[in-house]
C-alpha cells in the first residue's frame, strides 16, 4: 500500500506550516517520514541542504511533540525538559539555565518540580513543547497536539502555540484534521488527500480560492452544484439553480460551481443571483442559523445569517448571491 505518492513540498524556513487533512490523507505519514521514523521507498527529505532520508531519526536536528505529550510520569516537569540536552552531553549548569528559559517562555514558572499528573492537559502540552525545543532543532514537528484538549483549552493552547513560534522564529510543521485550527494558526497550509497535496496555499488562499471541489468540501463549501460555463466564460447554467453571473471568466465547458453558505442572503437583492426555495431545516449555532432550502428546482441550497438578525424562515424565500462569491472547479 502507498501511504505517500509523487509528494513535493517545500516548507519554508521560519514558518508555522499545517498539514491538514482527513483519516488516511497520509498526513501523519508525511510527519513521521520527516522526523526519520518512517523511511520512504524513494525520494529525498533536504534540511539545511542536507539529505536526512536516510539519517537515523536521533541524529536528525529534527524533534517531534506527540498528541498526547508523551511525558516522563517519573521526572518533573523540569527533568523532562532537560532529559534532551541532558542526553546530549550538556553540562548541569547549562541545562539548568536551559530548563528555566523554556519554562519562562511557556509561562510555567515556578512549576518545575510539579510532576506532569499534576498538570492540566494544556500544561501538560506546554511541557512537552518546551521539552521539543530544549535542544534548540532547526524543526521541530507537532502530530495533533491540541486534540486532547476541550475546545476552550485548544483556543488558549494554540494562541500559546503560536506566539511561541514567532517570537523563536523555528519552523513548525503541524499536522491537523481541524479546519478551523489549520486556519487560525497557520502561515500557510497544505491540505492533503490519498498521499498528496491537493492545495498548497496561505489561510485566506484555501478558504476563499480552494483549488478544486475536494478542497472546496473539505473547507466547508456546501453549496456545489454542476452546470456549463458560457459566454466567454462570464455566466453559467446551472440546471438546479438558473443562469448565474460569475465576477471572473472561467474556462468554458462542464464546470462545478461553488457558493459558501454565509455568501447566499436571504431575500431579494438588486444585481445579484437569485433562486427561490422552502425552508425544510433551521439549525442555530450561537452565532449563526443555517437553513436548508429546497429550491424550486427540487435540489437542496445552504444559507447562514447571522443569529442576532435572524427571523423565523417558513415559506417561500428568495435567495441572494453576488456574482463574487461564485467558485468555479473542473468538472
Amino acid at each position: 500500500m502507498t501511504a505517500l505518492d509523487r509528494l513535493d513540498l517545500v516548507v519554508r524556513r521560519g514558518e508555522l506550516f499545517v498539514l491538514l487533512g482527513g483519516s488516511g490523507s497520509g498526513k501523519t505519514t508525511l510527519l513521521r517520514a520527516v522526523g526519520g521514523f518512517v523511511r520512504p521507498a524513494a525520494g529525498s527529505i533536504v534540511l539545511d541542504g542536507a539529505d536526512l532520508a536516510r539519517v537515523p531519526p536521533h541524529r536528525r536536528p529534527v524533534n517531534t511533540v506527540f498528541q498526547s505529550g508523551a511525558l516522563f510520569p517519573h521526572l518533573s516537569v523540569a527533568a523532562n525538559i532537560g532529559f534532551g540536552p541532558r542526553q546530549r552531553g550538556m553540562k548541569r549548569a547549562a541545562v539548568d539555565a536551559r530548563v528555566a528559559e523554556l519554562l519562562a517562555l511557556v509561562r510555567l514558572e515556578g512549576y518545575g518540580a510539579r510532576r506532569p499528573h499534576e498538570l492540566s492537559g494544556g500544561q501538560q502540552q506546554r511541557v512537552a513543547l518546551a521539552r521539543g525545543l530544549a535542544a534548540e532543532p532547526s524543526l521541530l514537528l507537532l502530530d495533533e497536539p491540541l486534540s486532547a484538549l476541550d475546545r476552550g483549552l485548544r483556543a488558549e493552547t494554540a494562541a500559546e502555540l503560536v506566539r511561541l513560534q514567532k517570537r523563536l522564529g523555528t519552523t513548525f510543521i503541524q499536522v491537523t484534521h481541524d479546519q478551523q485550527e489549520a486556519l487560525t494558526m497557520a502561515d500557510r497550509i497544505g491540505v492533503m488527500r490519498a498521499g498528496g497535496m491537493a492545495q498548497v496555499g496561505t489561510p485566506r488562499e484555501i478558504y476563499e480560492r480552494p483549488a478544486n471541489r475536494f478542497v472546496a468540501e473539505f473547507m466547508g463549501v456546501s453549496n456545489l452544484w454542476d452546470g456549463i460555463v458560457r459566454d466567454g466564460g462570464i455566466t453559467m447554467d446551472v440546471p438546479s439553480v438558473g443562469t448565474v453571473r460569475l465576477a471572473v471568466a472561467a474556462a468554458p465547458g462542464p464546470a462545478v460551481l461553488g457558493v459558501r453558505a454565509e455568501r447566499i442572503l436571504v431575500g431579494a437583492i438588486p444585481d445579484m443571483n437569485q433562486m427561490t426555495g422552502v425552508p425544510e431545516r433551521t439549525i442555530y449555532a450561537g452565532d449563526m442559523v443555517t437553513y436548508t432550502i429546497r429550491l424550486v428546482t427540487g435540489t437542496i441550497a445552504h444559507a447562514a445569517e447571522p443569529a442576532h438578525g435572524a427571523v423565523p424562515r417558513e415559506n417561500e424565500v428568495t435567495l441572494s448571491f453576488p456574482p463574487v462569491a461564485c467558485m468555479v472547479f473542473p468538472a
